[in-house]
C-alpha cells in the first residue's frame, strides 16, 4: 500500500472538546485520556468516559485518539459501541479539485461498515465526533 501520510496532531482544533446548541463536538485528535479527564463529558456523556477507561494501558490511553479508534474500526474498538449508543455522527472533510472544502456526516453505526472497513474515502479526514447531550432525568 503506497500514499501520502498526513499529520494532524499539530491541528489544536481537533483536540477539543465543547458543548454547542444541545450537542457535544468532539474533535477527532481527542485522547482516551482528555475523555477521562473531560468535565463536560464526566457530567453529560459518563459512558463515553467508561469506554476511555476501558482502553489499554495508561500509555495507549495517552496516545490513543478517538479518530483513530473510530477510523481502526476494530472489532473491538472500546468507543464505537458507547458512540452508537450515543447517536454518534462522524464529520468527514475532504477538498475538491478547486479547494473547496467537502463536509459529509454520517452516523456511526453506518460509518463504521465491517470489522476494519469505514466509509471513509482516500481523499478524507474525519474531523469531529457529535451527538446530542443525552437527557438524564433529574439532573
Amino acid at each position: 500500500m503506497s500514499g501520502n501520510i498526513i499529520d494532524l496532531s499539530k491541528i489544536e482544533e481537533l483536540k477539543v472538546i465543547k458543548i454547542q446548541s444541545d450537542e457535544i463536538n468532539m474533535g477527532s485528535m481527542v485522547t482516551f485520556t482528555s475523555i477521562l479527564n473531560s468535565e463536560v463529558l464526566s457530567k453529560k456523556a459518563k459512558l463515553l468516559c467508561k469506554a476511555a477507561a476501558a482502553v489499554g494501558s495508561p500509555q495507549i490511553r495517552n496516545r490513543g485518539t478517538i479518530g483513530g479508534n473510530i477510523c481502526n474500526a476494530s472489532a473491538a474498538a472500546d468507543a464505537v459501541s458507547s458512540l452508537v449508543c450515543l447517536e454518534a455522527k462522524v464529520d468527514l472533510k475532504s477538498m475538491d479539485t478547486k479547494g473547496a472544502i467537502q463536509s459529509r456526516m454520517i452516523a456511526i453505526e453506518d460509518f463504521v461498515i465491517a470489522s476494519g472497513k469505514t466509509l471513509l474515502e482516500k481523499n478524507e479526514i474525519l474531523t469531529n465526533i457529535v451527538f446530542k447531550i443525552p437527557y438524564i432525568d433529574g439532573l
